[in-house]
């Protein structure tokens, strides 16, 4: 009897420990919670990283085409004209609504002085460019063929000068000399009266005329003065 009562005893005791074994938490022996863990979430972070870089290159890029884009330029002038008919044309022709003696005519008027007006431009410029190159050949021409002594008077020289004259007379006498001077005078031409240089051993008074600056142009003047007067000759002083 006894034994069976510990037998009894003994297994009512192993039932107890192994309810309060199953009942406890196998790591720290306390119970079991009646509630589960909510489950970790995921980490969104890196998607949020990435999505911020790509939005960062957009709007650098965005600003870059607004501040730095080089707008292009007007188009040539001699095209302006030409494109803007073109243009007023088309947008006359493809608008038939729109009132005549408005907006499309004022275009065409506007379009047709402007061409008128650039028309005109360039022969105006062309006009005056030639003008000015005329009036600037005449002023060489006549400073080129300016005499250098003016006509009915005339001018001693006392030393060379360095240009070219048609001597007409050598005389002894400086008197001699002024009446050959007095009479080509009332000719109407420039006169030098080169006087002698006594240093030098010279005793002519040379009365000359034609004066010029190369000996080409010399040349062409002895031949028109030859006739009239038969010892004339060419003399640079």
């Amino acid at each position: 009897m006894r034994n069976l009562l510990a037998s009894m005893r003994n297994a009512t005791l192993l039932q107890i420990f192994s309810m309060s074994m199953n009942a406890t938490d196998n790591k720290f022996g306390l119970p079991k919670p009646d509630f589960q863990a909510l489950p970790k979430k995921k980490a969104i972070w890196p998607v949020l990283v990435i999505i911020a870089i790509v939005v960062l290159l957009i709007a650098v890029k965005v600003g870059y085409n607004f501040y730095f884009k080089v707008e292009p330029g007007p188009p040539p002038a001699t095209a302006n004209n030409s494109s803007t008919t073109d243009q007023n044309t088309a947008s006359c022709n493809a608008s038939p609504a729109t009132t005549p003696g408005t907006g499309c005519v004022n275009s065409h008027r506007a379009a047709q002085s402007s061409v008128r007006s650039a028309e005109g431009f360039e022969p105006k410029q062309g006009n005056k460019i030639k003008k000015s190159i005329s009036a600037t050949q005449k002023q060489l021409t006549a400073k080129q063929h300016k005499p250098l002594v003016k006509p009915g008077t005339y001018q001693e020289l006392s030393a060379p000068q360095g240009i070219y004259h048609l001597v007409v007379v050598s005389h002894l006498d400086k008197r001699s000399a002024m009446k050959v001077v007095q009479q080509l005078m009332k000719n109407n031409l420039g006169v030098y009266l080169i006087l002698p240089r006594v240093n030098k051993g010279e005793k002519y008074y040379r009365v000359t005329i034609g004066h010029s600056k190369t000996h080409y142009e010399a040349s062409r003047k002895l031949e028109q003065f030859k006739s009239k007067y038969n010892n004339i000759f060419i003399l640079e002083y």
